[in-house]
């Protein structure tokens, strides 16, 4: 229910809004044009539509640029203006000040190396009690006159937490999106589902399903009820494959939000990496605004942007929109006030605070609010997450060998013979040269309509880009993967009922 606070109020001066401590549940608000009034609620669907009240929402020009040139915006802002969310880590005050509300954003990231209580071991009871408080936290979520999916996989997450579902015997099905090569988990997570006792669904993603007539209204049903765009081709797999699902709203439930608490130790990769952002920052300086093309930008990098963003360049985002934004000196200073921090806790606040949260986690979020469903992440419940504070460091991560969750690695190679180190991570192996293909006539439609971008410099950019997605290298895939997003931000923005 939507909070309302007034300046003309008298009874009220101040207030602290915050999430819950693992953000399960993001609190969004809405500050009026005139400043005089904030809402607050935590369904984003809601606060725009209320928002639209005082006036046409916008897109912000600093949100629509951090999308571009790095695939999310940092919270507390979002890709409208004036409207925030307060996610892992962020609270906001609101005072009246005279005749005007202010907002004063806060950042006090809650979990670290140092949160680690080492009251509890890992043993079975420990173990028996983590399954017994993700049950329990789903069942308090779940809206029972839906039906519930569980993406799965062969990964640790989505198998801890089916795992933690068979206790109360919950009518979930497990999908499994179908992958092409060597990656492809789908006989994998079938096979887990059946010894579990769960019904299983594989959402396929050959072209013959995903360009089909369903799929593209499914598609454009998403770009009209989606209250934020998608930014990468997973985010559109959920619509394409909408058809596939059960129809109605759906609990959407997602084994995500454990890795703010449980923490990422940074990969020898990693190291690499940071090392040659650090020796190349004089020249990135330098260079940042003047290169165009993607293969060279992305050795500008600063060692914040190696930690899973991506985009297009601040030189191509200009030609676009005519906007010179540099969003690489956000990261960079958002790192150096991390500077205090052990390497674990930095990576752990921008790849789970930030790109998984604002990313990953937004990504079932959106599909949720979509189709008028609800998007569940029990691993980010508050009684789940004080229970797994009880471990020792050492049970639950390694830093040296760059491992975590060891806790799960455990439960799931005693409880279902899965071995974690020995399937590896797996990542989305879809052919997304295919697929932008496929839908080459709807992206140029798409994208030369849409209002944020020059035409001339629009139609430019997908004639050059096109013509590398088959190159069998980095270039390829990416300029695969930025023509979708240039795709779904676009189609978003033409066609989203928030906007209209």
């Amino acid at each position: 229910m939507i909070a309302s606070f007034d300046a003309t109020d008298l009874k009220w001066s101040s207030q602290i809004i915050r999430p819950d401590i693992g953000a399960m549940t993001p609190v969004y608000l809405f500050h009026s044009e005139d400043r005089k009034t904030v809402l607050v609620d935590t369904h984003l669907p809601d606060i725009l539509v209320r928002a639209r009240t005082f006036g046409a929402l916008q897109v912000d020009p600093e949100g629509l640029a951090f999308s571009m040139q790095s695939g999310c915006v940092p919270p507390p802002k979002t890709i409208y203006r004036d409207v925030f969310v307060l996610n892992i880590g962020w609270q906001a005050q609101i005072e009246r000040d005279g005749d005007i509300l202010r907002i004063s954003p806060r950042y006090d990231y809650p979990f670290g190396t140092q949160n680690f209580r080492g009251t509890d071991i890992a043993d079975t009871a420990f173990l028996d009690e983590l399954l017994n408080r993700l049950s329990q936290a789903t069942q308090q979520a779940l809206d029972p006159a839906m039906e519930t999916v569980l993406f799965h996989s062969a990964g640790k997450d989505s198998n801890s937490l089916a795992l933690a579902l068979t206790e109360n015997g919950a009518n979930v099905r497990l999908v499994c999106v179908e992958h092409r090569g060597d990656d492809n988990e789908a006989d994998l997570s079938a096979n887990l589902a059946s010894k579990m006792g769960f019904a299983h669904q594989i959402l396929r993603t050959d072209m013959s399903h995903l360009t089909d007539a369903p799929a593209k209204t499914a598609l454009h049903t998403f770009f009209h009820n989606a209250p934020l765009p998608g930014n990468d081709v997973v985010s559109l797999i959920y619509p394409l494959t909408r058809p596939q699902l059960p129809s109605g709203p759906l609990n959407l439930l997602d084994g995500g939000g454990n890795d703010s608490y449980m923490l990422i130790p940074p990969t020898r990769l990693d190291y690499r990496k940071w090392r040659g952002a650090r020796a190349i920052g004089p020249l990135s300086q330098l260079l940042r605004g003047r290169v165009v093309g993607a293969s060279l930008d992305r050795w500008l990098r600063s060692p914040a942007e190696w930690t899973g963003f991506s985009g297009i360049s601040q030189r191509q985002f200009y030609r676009l929109t005519g906007q010179n934004f540099d969003t690489r000196q956000v990261w960079i200073d958002k790192w150096a006030a991390m500077a205090n921090l052990s390497d674990t806790d930095r990576l752990t606040q921008f790849r789970a605070g930030i790109v998984a949260a604002e990313m990953h986690l937004r990504k079932t979020r959106n599909f949720a609010d979509a189709i008028g469903g609800r998007a569940l992440f029990p691993f980010a419940q508050a009684d789940v997450i004080e229970h797994v504070l009880g471990l020792e460091l050492v049970d639950v991560v390694d830093i040296p060998n760059a491992r975590n969750k060891l806790f799960l690695r455990d439960l799931l190679q005693q409880r279902l013979g899965l071995d974690s180190d020995a399937i590896g991570k797996r990542g989305f192996a879809l052919d997304v040269a295919e697929l932008v293909s496929q839908y080459k006539s709807q992206i140029y439609d798409e994208v030369l309509t849409c209002n944020l971008w020059s035409r001339t410099e629009a139609e430019a950019y997908l004639n050059t880009t096109f013509l590398k997605i088959n190159h069998q290298n980095w270039s390829g895939r990416n300029s695969a993967a930025m023509l979708i997003r240039l795709f779904a931000l676009s189609g978003w923005y033409n066609h989203t009922k928030y906007l209209i």
